[in-house]
């Protein structure tokens, strides 16, 4: 589990920004990603953040991560196969965030 409360924060924050410009959620793989945590603590994160109602889950959702290498034209790499979460911040928290983003 991620114990560090300011990296807790720092990964909500991310969220609520994130949803700002795309309501679609966010995935664990793209948390994991940008900071540089592993995906099942992030996946364990988003549990706990739902249990708090701090935001809602879908589960378990069946993703591929496709990786392009630019030549003249674009190059298939690989394909990885994700079991993730998407989170969507709850209502509160999106207020929260959207008045601090305000002052």
């Amino acid at each position: 589990m991620i114990k560090s409360k300011t990296m807790k924060k720092n990964i909500l924050e991310y969220c609520v920004m994130k949803c700002f410009n795309n309501q679609a959620g966010i995935s664990a793989i793209d948390i994991a990603t940008e900071h540089h945590v592993s995906h099942d603590k992030v996946k364990q994160l988003l549990e706990n953040l739902e249990k708090r109602a701090l935001g809602c889950l879908n589960k378990n959702v069946k993703m591929s991560v496709f990786v392009y290498k630019m030549c003249e034209t674009f190059k298939l790499i690989k394909v990885k196969d994700y079991t993730t979460h998407i989170f969507f911040p709850s209502d509160q928290v999106m207020d929260y965030f959207a008045k601090k983003r305000k002052r």
